[in-house]
């Protein structure tokens, strides 16, 4: 029996006097092999750190790509309001 064993042995046992053994054997089976996989406050602490980073760059990327398609259909709209004044102003009939 490995120190982790060992540990999860003891863990179960104090687990079992506080709790039916049922909800003992449940929450040790969900625990990870190894001691090392399960996640601290600190872990949980750097992942929220690195996400909220990441989504800061993310929404500065969107707000930029977003702008610059915004200027595109702008930009669209006034060529085509200018092709239609055009062929308001010079008279050209319509086809058909």
């Amino acid at each position: 029996m490995t120190a982790s064993d060992t540990e999860t042995a003891h863990l179960h046992r104090r687990l079992a006097e506080h709790m039916d053994p049922e909800t003992a054997d449940a929450l040790i089976e969900r625990l990870p092999p190894d001691w090392d996989q399960v996640a601290t406050k600190s872990d949980l602490e750097k992942v929220s750190t690195d996400l909220r980073g990441e989504m800061a760059t993310l929404r500065t990327d969107l707000s930029r790509d977003l702008r610059a398609a915004m200027f595109m259909v702008v930009g669209f709209a006034l060529a085509v309001v200018g092709m239609f004044a055009t062929i308001l102003v010079s008279g050209v009939p319509a086809a058909g």
